[in-house]
């Protein structure tokens, strides 16, 4: 996929959140969601996708390199890096174990969104 593809895959997976919210007992799926709209966000916001490398969000140093290349002003690396420990970390292992307070998960998903869309809002500065 291109960065131009990431980023809709960003936004399709974004709307598929917006419609499993209004279901009930939808909180893994929304939390893997979320982390997939992390992982094309990232992809689309990378200004080297797919020149000599591949990233690869479930390894934590390939996330972080590609945070290095996306951060700007507006998404610091500091950003990304809680970005990855709320989406991944709390996110995407809530979806395979599913053992989060729902407090604090609805928080996380809040957080996790905010995250994209600063993400996506810089994906749309870098591309062409």
């Amino acid at each position: 996929m291109n960065r131009s593809e990431h980023f809709q895959s960003a936004r399709d997976f974004l709307n598929a959140v917006s419609t499993l919210q209004t279901m009930p007992r939808q909180s893994q799926a929304i939390s893997e969601m979320v982390w997939g709209a992390t992982v094309a966000a990232m992809s689309a916001a990378d200004p080297e996708h797919g020149v000599s490398h591949h990233f690869a969000p479930n390894q934590q140093w390939s996330f972080r390199q590609a945070a290095q290349r996306i951060a700007d002003p507006h998404l610091t690396v500091s950003d990304l890096e809680g970005c990855l420990d709320n989406n991944q970390k709390v996110l995407h292992t809530y979806f395979y174990h599913g053992d989060v307070a729902m407090i604090f998960l609805q928080q996380s998903i809040d957080s996790g969104l905010d995250y994209v869309n600063k993400i996506i809002t810089s994906a749309e500065r870098s591309l062409p």
